[in-house]
């Protein structure tokens, strides 16, 4: 008969099972990987991809946007789950190329794949140089004092207070100008006759997320201001 001290140690020898973690019934868990489908609609912006070829290129014709995109679905068909796929899209006077996912599929999921894309494309048309997600811009007006930035720097300088002031904000500089003609607003502010002294200014932000923060609230040299779409 075994001893005691024989029993014990082959009870320590034998392989525990940890029934807290592992049942019966129990699966192992799948770790999302950002590329499942997803079954809600979706703006078409957030679907949109730019690819982009070189500025001396010549104008693309259908039929090798045709055959550029068919050879990106068979690149993604070997990387990337059924859904994330490019559908056929659009020739802008520019020479780009814009197209869509399929339902199911964000921008974001194809752009995993980048390099896949831009050699896949290449095969169709050499002058391709980079391909990437549509950006929105979006356009706000808002109501400022027409002395602080009447003089020749002043939508530079209104410009800078508030991407200074407001966390992510950009402000192209050619995306900013008076509402009006500066030469009709000069007039009325000779005349005294600009209400309470203000005049509209025009301005974009790239980023449909910051465009949102600015929905909200937008600072500008220490004040709050409302800026309307």
């Amino acid at each position: 008969m075994a001893s005691y001290a024989q029993r014990a140690a082959a009870t320590v020898a034998r392989p525990q099972t940890d029934f807290t973690k592992v049942g019966r019934n129990s699966k192992t868990e799948k770790k999302p990987t950002g590329l499942e489908p997803i079954k809600r609609s979706l703006p078409w912006d957030e679907r949109m991809i730019v690819i982009e070829r070189a500025a001396d290129a010549l104008q693309i014709s259908p039929a090798i946007a045709t055959s550029m995109m068919a050879q990106v679905n068979i690149a993604l068909s070997k990387v990337a789950p059924p859904h994330v796929r490019t559908t056929i899209g659009k020739i802008s006077m520019r020479g780009r190329l814009s197209t869509k996912t399929r339902e199911g599929s964000l921008a974001a999921m194809l752009l995993r794949f980048r390099q896949e894309i831009i050699e896949a494309a290449r095969k169709a048309d050499s002058s391709i140089i980079d391909v990437g997600a549509n950006e929105n811009w979006v356009e706000f007006k808002i109501l400022v004092p027409y002395t602080r930035y009447r003089h020749p720097e002043g939508l530079a300088d209104l410009r800078e207070q508030i991407e200074v002031e407001n966390a992510g904000v950009v402000i192209p500089p050619k995306s900013k100008r008076w509402m009006r003609s500066k030469k009709t607003i000069e007039h009325h502010h000779q005349r005294e006759s600009l209400p309470a002294g203000a005049a509209l200014v025009v301005f974009k932000v790239p980023g449909k997320a910051e465009g949102q923060k600015l929905k909200e609230e937008i600072w500008v040299a220490g004040y709050k201001f409302k800026a309307q779409p």
